[in-house]
């Protein structure tokens, strides 16, 4: 089986999944781009589900960086240095992740890897605990607003989505741009 990711012209094409996802994974020197980070995390989830990527993500960590080995960095002062640079940047891999793709953590499963890989990189790198704590109280608040949205929908009776085009309105036909609607209205 190849690990060769395919690019044409600078851009990643393809590649096997475990190749695309240790691509995913910052290193001290190396931070994804943002649309790949977007595109692979909302591509993923039809090879993987969120909890096993996040689950292979950690692992990479763990064997990239030994990042579950705080001996390790204890005792290895190049080590630690390289730890201290790389935490930050999973920490914000985690927080663009939670921003973009909230949903993803009401499942149990990745929250107890967010709670396995946060607890590991404040153990490592204790200046990034303000980052953490930021980052999880932003997505309990989004979280809380979208189990609001959504009990609201259910009161309401409107679902979240639109089901079918017979459930447009004519006007959306012959007006696509709501300033131009106001303007015929």
């Amino acid at each position: 089986m190849t690990t060769t990711l395919v690019y044409r012209d600078g851009i990643l094409l393809s590649g096997p999944l475990s190749s695309l996802i240790q691509h995913l994974v910052p290193t001290t020197d190396y931070y994804p781009d943002q649309a790949y980070l977007f595109a692979f995390i909302l591509s993923s989830r039809l090879f993987v589900k969120p909890h096993e990527l996040l689950a292979k993500v950690v692992a990479v960590c763990h064997a990239q960086q030994r990042l579950g080995d705080p001996v390790s960095a204890a005792l290895n002062p190049l080590h630690k240095d390289q730890l201290s640079r790389f935490v930050p940047r999973l920490v914000q891999l985690l927080a663009e992740w939670t921003d973009k793709f909230p949903y993803d953590f009401r499942d149990e499963r990745v929250m107890a890897h967010v709670r396995e890989i946060t607890h590991q990189c404040v153990s490592v790198e204790p200046a990034v605990r303000h980052q953490v704590s930021a980052m999880l109280q932003t997505l309990l608040h989004r979280l809380t607003a979208l189990d609001k949205y959504e009990t609201f929908l259910q009161q309401t009776g409107t679902d979240a989505t639109v089901g079918s085009a017979d459930a447009l309105s004519p006007e959306c036909y012959l007006c696509p741009r709501p300033p131009t609607l106001r303007r015929r209205a």
